[in-house]
């Protein structure tokens, strides 16, 4: 049977503690998301200058690259109207459910 030393002890913690530290975590896998979101929206917003079509990019963007995400869109509000809904679970997760556009006078 091999006798380990102190010494191998201490070299065999500090190899695993730099496997560890290589691996990913998950604390930096939201930051370099969102980065690479900005650098994409970017991209998307240039030289587009109709809201709408921002609007629809910006929104497919993040349905596309945000895991579990469900759905992701906007409503937009015109001359005072108010936009009136419900969340409820559903088998996809939350969703908007009895959406209703009021006008405010």
């Amino acid at each position: 049977m091999p006798v380990i030393t102190a010494t191998k002890k201490r070299a065999t913690k500090k190899a695993s503690k730099k496997l560890k530290a290589a691996k990913p975590s998950k604390n930096n896998v939201k930051p370099k998301l969102y980065a690479s979101l900005v650098v994409q929206l970017l991209s998307l917003l240039k030289g587009e200058h109709d809201f709408i079509a921002n609007a629809a990019n910006f929104s497919a963007l993040l349905f596309s690259s945000l895991p579990n995400v469900n759905w992701a869109g906007f409503y937009l509000l015109k001359d005072g109207e108010l936009v009136r809904f419900k969340v409820a679970q559903h088998d996809k997760g939350l969703q908007a459910e009895h959406v209703s556009v009021v006008r405010e006078s």
